[in-house]
């Protein structure tokens, strides 16, 4: 199935979800959902009946497209073209068919593929939508189930960690120096010190 994220839509058609189009028009058999595939994975989808002819589709891309004058042809997989005078029924089109446009080989670039403003705005609202809608679905989820508590709480937990760590560090690393520093002392080669309190015994 066809990332959402790629799917450009006319605005008659923003009833778009994730699932089968038919679905959405059980009442409607007549009805055709064509998926038309870019060069660069961008798909433009538009809503037909299958007694319209193919040319209807063409007229459909070609009006969608920033610059109208662009060549290109329309296929079936494997490599059927679209043919401009039979209907949709006519040339087996699936409830939700999809066909891949092919640029001229005039064309060096795909650059003029490019959709008009209104659609490129279509998606990026549709995204924005449903991004916000999948993050504030998250955000409650979180606050019922004590996330961020639990976040917070476990950063805490990590610099306790820390500081206990640099403690640590900071007593081994005084440790190493005064044993640096007895041993120092004590390489000297000269007499050991005795304590005052020691009172040697007579003979």
């Amino acid at each position: 199935w066809l990332p959402t994220s790629h799917i450009f839509l006319q605005p008659k058609t923003l009833m778009f979800t994730s699932v089968d189009m038919g679905d959405n028009n059980n009442n409607n058999s007549s009805t055709i959902f064509v998926r038309v595939r870019f060069p660069d994975k961008k798909i433009l989808q538009g809503e037909f009946n299958e007694d319209e002819p193919g040319e209807n589709v063409m007229s459909f891309v070609k009006n969608s497209l920033r610059y109208e004058t662009v060549v290109f042809s329309l296929f079936s997989p494997p490599k059927i073209a679209l043919n401009m005078k039979q209907t949709l029924k006519e040339q087996g089109f699936a409830r939700t068919h999809l066909l891949h446009l092919s640029p001229s080989s005039s064309l060096s670039t795909t650059n003029f593929l490019i959709l008009k403003e209104e659609l490129e705005n279509d998606k990026k609202e549709l995204e924005e939508n449903k991004t916000n809608s999948l993050l504030k679905d998250v955000i409650k989820m979180g606050e019922e189930e004590g996330w961020g508590e639990t976040e917070e709480r476990e950063r805490e937990k990590e610099k306790e960690r820390e500081r206990e760590r640099e403690r640590e560090r900071e007593i081994e690393k005084k440790k190493k120096e005064q044993d640096q520093k007895e041993k120092e002392r004590g390489g000297g080669g000269g007499e050991k010190k005795v304590p005052k309190w020691f009172k040697p015994t007579g003979r």
